[in-house]
């Protein structure tokens, strides 16, 4: 019933929006342009148009933050067509984290051009613009001021460049960015480095102007309490709106705090729009603060408008069922179909009340799609704050109500497909904890519902060939089973994980797909293992302890059939769970490749960011 879905290929618009996403660079690129030339056009408190100083050294930096983004997606383009480059910045270089050699590198560039070219480029505009002052006045020049002013100046105009960065990827759901192939955990992770990092910089900003302040115009106790009045453009509120966006970008940052995301999601997600917020008033305290922003700034806005466009919407459920191991399968019937594939997800809202009156839309993973209906498997998330358990209200709305009369919106899909399954392997392995075995259900039946999908790339194999097998064989399952070996192994803290429906085709002796649960929870370690119906298995069906990653990769290998000539056997390995079992489980398998026996492409995605 699930499956790939066949309708999820580029429509019409996806091809516009990719093409509008791609047009929004030039056309920020000119309207800024536009805007140096016409200081009338400027509403800030601060026009940096205003001041001719600023005119190149502005150009320049925009020409440098363009540039970044066009090598930036050259860079992204290189390592989808070569394979070499790929697994270069694919390698996680600490033994302590999942994040991989391409995030350090743009991450490491980024921070090369704002604090060296951006900030070199500032503070000498910035130096200039003071010299001619004090020569235009006839005062003697003091270097202290000089050095301070410069402080001042670049360290803002280097927060309105990474402030740009850190808004490119604030999309939910960019165009761009699927097209592109890009990560939806790779973005997310280098939007919050850069938002931690442009953080800071706001504080060396504030520091350096009262400091400024304070030497050089009025005494330290007045720079809190005085709020200027007079015409508005002629730096008369210049600091009332710095603190009021400095106070925004505060609150944003402590709410964005680990703790506070994990325990109160919906009040962080709330409170986030004050980044929105303290946007605007930057660029009322200061016009180049709409300079880089403007990109992420509409790119954003199209990923608003077509999220508000789907809630719109409404889809009914077809059917829940609560499973004895805790999750819960929901099945929602398309009002029409959404093409979506493995690895992605939907962000689901339903009438289950709080202090949001049910409006809040949180990330559900999906285990199989159809033209028809879409399955999501849930994963209560359990909260000390009662209004944050939202999952919580989620089951009880289904215990209470008919499934059929629940009505549902939703927005997406979000992130990218599942790059293991885009080239054939000699076999798949699947290692994920919790609900991160949502998504290898649904890659398993798209590779179950694929029988012409090659064991190796080394296996000439024509698709000619595999069709003829398949018309000999009615089984499809059996033919992918003897061309594909499908793994699954499932770390879970919870009891009666073999009793989910989802996985009970696959538990039989003739199962093409290989199922093996490590249960971790405190009950079920008095318990004996469970084991599998499968002839010869590599584990138990069950077992009671956490899986020994390395050991269970070595007997996948040893047996795969191996062909004379070849290098060795191809592997397809997603991950999905947390942090350490992803960190482990990419350690075992490079010492597996090591041996020589092997070649991985491993796709992690971990629960911790």
């Amino acid at each position: 019933m699930f499956s790939f879905n066949a309708a999820a290929s580029v429509d019409p618009i996806s091809v516009v929006l990719i093409a509008l996403s791609v047009l929004i660079f030039p056309a920020s690129w000119a309207y800024i342009h536009l805007l140096q030339g016409h200081p009338e056009r400027c509403f800030s408190d601060f026009c940096n148009e205003a001041y001719d100083v600023y005119y190149v050294p502005m150009r320049q930096s925009l020409a440098i933050f363009y540039a970044f983004i066009g090598g930036s997606i050259l860079a992204v383009l290189a390592c989808r067509r070569s394979g070499r480059f790929s697994k270069f910045f694919a390698e996680m270089p600490f033994r302590s984290t999942t994040v991989n050699v391409g995030e350090l590198i743009w991450f490491f560039v980024a921070m090369f051009l704002v604090l060296l070219a951006i900030n070199g480029i500032c503070s000498r505009a910035s130096w200039i613009s003071h010299i001619e002052y004090y020569e235009g006045e006839n005062i003697p020049i003091s270097w202290g001021d000089l050095f301070i002013g410069a402080l001042v100046h670049s360290s803002g105009d280097i927060s309105a460049f990474i402030l740009g960065l850190v808004l490119l990827p604030v999309s939910k759901s960019s165009p761009l960015g699927s097209a592109l192939g890009l990560d939806y955990t790779l973005t997310l992770r280098m939007h919050r480095w850069l938002g931690w990092v442009s953080f800071w910089i706001f504080i060396y900003h504030t520091l350096v102007s009262l400091l400024s302040i304070a030497l050089y115009t009025t005494p330290m106790a007045e720079v809190f309490s005085t709020f200027y009045d007079g015409s508005w453009g002629v730096l008369n509120y210049l600091y009332v709106t710095g603190w009021i966006a400095m106070g925004a970008f505060l609150i944003l940052a402590i709410t964005s705090l680990p703790w506070f995301r994990r325990n109160l999601y919906n009040t962080f997600y709330a409170l986030h729009f004050f980044g929105i917020f303290g946007t605007l008033v930057s660029y009322l305290h200061a016009s180049m603060s709409i300079y880089f922003a403007l990109p992420g700034i509409l790119l954003y806005t199209i990923d608003v408008i077509l999220r508000i466009i789907q809630n719109f919407r409404q889809h009914s459920v077809a059917s829940v069922t609560h499973e004895a191991c805790g999750l819960l399968v929901i099945n929602v019937r398309l009002a029409r179909p959404i093409p979506i594939l493995p690895g992605q997800f939907m962000r689901v809202k339903l009438p289950v009340g709080g202090w949001w009156g049910g409006r809040e839309a949180h990330p559900w993973s999906l285990s199989g799609a159809s033209a028809e209906e879409m399955q999501f498997l849930v994963a209560p998330a359990r909260s000390q704050y009662g209004y944050e358990n939202w999952t919580e209200r989620v089951i009880a709305l289904t215990k209470e109500q008919n499934a059929e009369s629940i009505q549902v919106a939703m927005q997406g899909p979000f992130g990218v497909p599942l790059g293991v399954l885009s080239k054939p392997h000699d076999a798949y392995v699947f290692i994920v904890g919790g609900s991160g075995v949502a998504p290898a259900i649904f890659a398993i039946r798209g590779i179950l519902d694929s029988p012409s999908r090659s064991t190796s790339p080394d296996e000439h194999e024509t698709e000619a060939k595999v069709a003829a097998l398949v018309t000999k064989e009615t089984d499809r399952a059996t033919v992918l089973a003897h061309r594909a070996q499908i793994y699954l192994f499932w770390s879970v803290r919870a009891e009666k994980s073999e009793e989910m429906s989802l996985i009970q085709p696959w538990l039989g002796a003739e199962s093409p797909v290989h199922v093996h649960i490590f249960d971790t929870s405190r009950a079920g370690a008095d318990r004996a293992s469970i084991p599998s119906a499968a002839p010869d298995p590599v584990a138990p069906l069950v077992s009671r302890h956490r899986p020994g990653v390395r050991n269970l990769l070595y007997k996948v290998v040893d047996r795969c059939a191996v062909g004379e000539g070849v290098k060795g056997t191809s592997v397809g390995m997603f991950v999905c769970g947390p942090e350490q079992l992803a960190l482990d489980a990419v350690a075992d398998a490079k010492v597996v490749e090591t041996d020589g026996r092997a070649r991985f492409e491993i796709e992690v995605e971990s629960f911790t960011l």
